[in-house]
């Protein structure tokens, strides 16, 4: 059996708690940052690819943010 676990956004939180986490049971992820979150805490970032984990670009914008809409399916939900 396999799992992929992938993260968005490249939040503070990942770097300070989700990656330790994750480094103790030895499990790899896949992080997808933006640069300008990337670079508030680059170290800590090349940390962890140096840990094996991946690191994959975020792009600079959804291209639906509005609430309710599911730009996958097709389908949008009035909120």
């Amino acid at each position: 059996m396999a799992i992929s676990l992938s993260y968005d956004d490249a939040r503070l939180s990942q770097i300070d708690k989700g990656i330790p986490i994750l480094d103790k049971y030895n499990v790899k992820g896949t992080f997808y940052v933006s640069i300008g979150s990337m670079n508030k805490r680059l170290d800590g970032w090349k940390k962890a690819v140096a840990n094996g984990h991946d690191i994959g670009n975020h792009s600079l914008t959804h291209p639906v943010q509005a609430i309710g809409q599911r730009w996958w399916t097709g389908k949008y939900d009035n909120p």
